[in-house]
């Protein structure tokens, strides 16, 4: 695969890439973009067909490389792949990626990348079922299906026999690709289902020698040589500060003050400090750990009279799209969850975060004066100790709390002299941000584990041997309806169209539902609409193109919610209209 996909890079050619890759800097970062050092080597490594492991500061565009190779791909059917498709954990970050093309919803910056060759696939955007454009943006649940040959947009025709879908066609177009996967601590750190899931994925695809790109600003060396350990092909490692440094970027970050602080309060204490620092600084951005806590901030906040912009994985496709774009203007306070952490490229005077683990920790740091400036910066860093929460018997959060203690430890000792925007730094009198990762792994003693539950041999085996969609699906079936997640995720709708059991509706009349006000659910989430007389969208056919309006409780006697979404006999949940408040989100 790589005689077919990589090619030599001779003078001629190197020139006429690097043309290219100036041309995409400039029409998406501005007129006045200089390249960064770096970039460019792994362009050309992807192209020779390498495997590339690449660490590199939050802020430094990464992602540039992913828009240099579709622009090559959408301008060249040959030498180079006919598709790039970049892997991402969370939604939110998909989104950015992708309306970073299109100046938030207008006409595209490079013409050749359009909407018509570039494309969102997952559980809310089905805008490249078989992953056939030249640009796709993913998450890792897609990316994993249509590795199996069961592309989630045909499982219902598939698993009801009326056709063996377009598995294998999907499948090769992954065969046929460029491949990123950004931000994989994400994948590694906290789910046990997804590093196991990325550890076969990672043997399968350097096994059929594709080009790929594995990048992070966050690239612990446990995780590190957990990728290496997994790869058929020795990868390259591209290191910001060992390998490569831009010297203009250092000075750039380094000429930024970020004093730093540790202190401990609850959600009084956070309201309290996010007003004090709403009065001082013209962006605020607040980063709870879960979206309870996040809609209870920003709801304190507004009865105080600020008016905060809420970001969680609970806001709807339309919504989470204008603010977003609002993020990028002069003046704001936001209140998040994690899915600012990666990806999201703005910039925030001042944050005050959860505590965390340190990855995480370094992805909330690299928001703040993350777009540069003429005069000196200052800006503030506060992470928040619960001090029951860490002295309690459970876990912090969402998270590990060996590695957050440990975090928190390490910032109250060091946090002045941690550079948040540098992994390692010359002066001897500052601590680069790969420091404070390693520093924190060693003390808490942190691993990557496994789930038992999903056995390497049996991925392996899914994998590379092609199987029929049917024992795919038993698989899935057998772990509790997912492969990637502990709990499988499931569309919602919010109804926007007042949705009546009984009714018959065409997908184009619905198709502002999808593209606007979808909203993923967890099982979790699904137990407490339960509490509601809930509707559910039923497909009449196997297209997909019309559906029936139902209660729940009337499809439910046919089988239990995973295995009627698994079949695809039920194509989403009908969220009530009262159960979402424009400013706060799902309300459950």
């Amino acid at each position: 695969m790589r005689g077919n996909i990589g090619m030599d890079m001779e003078k001629s050619r190197i020139e006429d890439v690097y043309e290219r890759y100036l041309y995409v800097l400039k029409a998406l970062v501005g007129s006045d973009a200089k390249p960064r050092e770096g970039i460019f080597n792994a362009v050309k490594e992807i192209l020779d067909g390498k495997t590339i492991i690449l660490s590199a500061p939050p802020g430094y565009g990464k992602t540039i490389i992913t828009y240099t190779l579709g622009y090559l791909t959408a301008k060249d059917l040959g030498p180079f792949a006919p598709h790039v498709i970049h892997v991402l954990p969370l939604r939110s970050i998909i989104d950015d990626c992708y309306l970073r093309l299109f100046n938030y919803g207008k006409e595209p910056k490079i013409p050749s990348l359009s909407h018509n060759n570039v494309a969102r696939q997952m559980l809310s955007a089905h805008e490249s079922p078989w992953l056939q454009k030249s640009l796709i943006f993913t998450t890792i649940d897609t990316f994993t299906y249509c590795s199996l040959r069961l592309p989630p947009a045909e499982s219902r025709k598939i698993l009801r026999k009326r056709t063996l879908g377009h598995g294998l066609y999907t499948k090769s177009a992954i065969l046929s690709s460029f491949i990123v996967f950004d931000e994989i601590q994400l994948f590694l750190e906290e789910n046990l289902r997804l590093a196991s899931v990325f550890s076969s994925l990672l043997k399968w695809l350097t096994t059929m020698r594709l080009p790929l790109l594995v990048m992070s600003a966050t690239l612990p060396k446990r995780i590190e040589l957990f990728i290496k350990a997994q790869c058929h092909m020795p990868p390259i490692t591209l290191r910001y500060g060992k390998d490569f440094k831009d010297q203009n970027f250092d000075e750039e970050r380094l000429s930024k003050n970020l004093n730093t602080s540790v202190i401990s309060g609850e959600l009084n204490e956070i309201v309290e400090n996010g007003m004090t620092l709403a009065d001082s600084y013209s962006k605020v951005l607040i980063v709870a750990n879960t979206v309870e806590r996040c809609k209870n901030i920003a709801y304190m906040l507004k009865k105080h009279g600020y008016e905060p912009l809420v970001l969680h994985g609970k806001i709807a496709r339309k919504d989470r799209d204008e603010r977003l774009k609002k993020l990028t203007s002069s003046t704001w306070i936001a209140v998040t969850t994690q899915v600012i952490e990666a990806g999201v490229d703005i910039s925030a005077d001042v944050l005050l975060s959860d505590a965390a683990p340190p990855c995480s920790l370094i992805q909330r740091g690299g928001r703040v004066l993350r777009h540069s400036r003429k005069s000196q910066q200052e800006g503030k860093i506060i992470i928040i100790k619960d001090k029951k929460a860490i002295s309690g018997s459970k876990a912090y959060g969402v998270y590990n709390k060996k590695l957050v203690k440990a975090s928190l430890q390490f910032l109250e000792k060091y946090g002045d002299i941690l550079t948040w925007h540098l992994p390692y730094v010359d002066d001897k009198k500052l601590i680069g941000y790969e420091n404070f990762i390693e520093k924190v792994y060693e003390t808490s003693r942190f691993d990557i584990s496994f789930s038992e539950n999903v056995r390497d041999n049996v991925l392996k085996f899914l994998l590379s041997l092609s199987p029929s969609p049917n024992e795919v699906q038993k698989l899935i079936e057998n772990m509790g309806g997912t492969i990637t997640r502990d709990s499988p995720l499931i569309l919602g709708l919010i109804n926007k169209e007042g949705l009546v059991p009984g009714q018959s509706v065409d997908f184009s009349d619905l198709q502002d539902l999808f593209e606007k006000w979808a909203v993923t659910l967890t099982l979790f989430d699904f137990e407490k609409l339960l509490k509601q007389n809930i509707l559910v969208l039923v497909p009449l056919n196997d297209s997909n193109d019309r559906f029936k309006v139902r209660n729940y409780i009337d499809v439910a006697r046919k089988g239990e919610i995973v295995g009627q979404i698994l079949r695809g006999n039920i194509s989403a949940v009908i969220i009530p209209e009262e159960l979402y408040n424009d400013e706060y989100g799902l309300i459950l």
